[in-house]
């Protein structure tokens, strides 16, 4: 059975036809016969509004069956994350991948149709990693709008492509490259964090503890999904349980609020795992 991905264009008039098309015919040769790359024309392209693009959306995901990937360009894109975060479909999706996507809220773009969500992260789908790509040369959503929406979902992987515009120079083969690799399956890699280890780091180097965490985090999960574990002691598991309890809420403040926060014995000794 052939993969599926959904690509949702851009607004403007001729977009599907004149320009994303050519990101379309892009990405169907990098991924080849194996996917299958749907391209639908989204209503009123020339003056996109969002009522009419979330309905658009929703007949075309209830389409899909569970582990499809999401695509959306530019405009489309920034409708589609905003859709999911609203009204989240009764799919699992494999990944979610957004190009030069306007930031709609406060730094961004202003929107009479979209009212952006302060927690836009905790209202994603959990389970499906989010990627954005952005070209350093955007002059129609500057790059800087990569940064927000990085703010706005915490835990996203962000791709800044050296000298490429809004339309990624027409090719997605990095786009691709990410939509293989989710696919493959990749194994999920174990990366330790130990909080007196932070500390002494902090000390020495002038790091910051929340620096030292997100390192462990990002590095791990750069290369394949990766899961964080934290010693939280050598007490009992109900006392690992308890800190476990507690500091949850500040925990999240690093890791965003999609993730699993669970005690887990490792080596005789209570972790805290932490996963997407």
């Amino acid at each position: 059975m052939k993969k599926q991905v959904l690509f949702i264009q851009g607004g403007g008039k001729g977009v599907h036809d004149e320009w994303d098309n050519k990101l379309v015919d892009s990405l169907r040769r990098e991924l080849g016969p194996a996917y299958d790359v749907r391209y639908p024309r989204m209503p009123r392209e020339a003056d996109p509004s969002y009522a009419t693009w979330k309905s658009a959306l929703a007949e075309e995901i209830a389409d899909l069956d569970d582990g499809a990937i999401l695509i959306g360009h530019s405009v489309g894109g920034t409708i589609l994350i905003n859709v999911l975060a609203e009204s989240p479909p009764n799919r699992k999706f494999a990944g979610i991948f957004l190009i030069a996507a306007p930031f709609v809220g406060p730094g961004g773009w202003p929107s009479d149709d979209i009212k952006p969500a302060a927690n836009l992260g905790a209202l994603l789908p959990p389970e499906a990693p989010i990627h954005l790509y952005h070209g350093s040369k955007d002059d129609t959503a500057p790059v800087g709008h990569v940064d927000l929406s990085e703010r706005a979902i915490p835990g996203a992987l962000v791709h800044r492509l050296r000298g490429r515009n809004h339309q990624l120079n027409d090719d997605l083969a990095e786009v691709a490259a990410g939509v293989r690799a989710l696919m493959r399956g990749r194994p999920e890699r174990k990366v330790f964090a130990h909080p007196h280890r932070c500390s002494r780091l902090r000390r020495r180097r002038g790091r910051h503890r929340r620096f030292s965490f997100e390192r462990y985090f990002r590095l791990g999960r750069r290369r394949s999904r990766s899961i964080l574990y934290i010693l939280v002691g050598r007490n009992s598991f109900s006392s690992a349980a308890r800190s476990c309890g507690e500091k949850r809420r500040h925990w999240r403040l690093y890791f965003g609020s999609g993730v699993d926060l669970t005690v887990r014995s490792l080596k005789g000794l209570p972790y805290v795992q932490v996963k997407p």
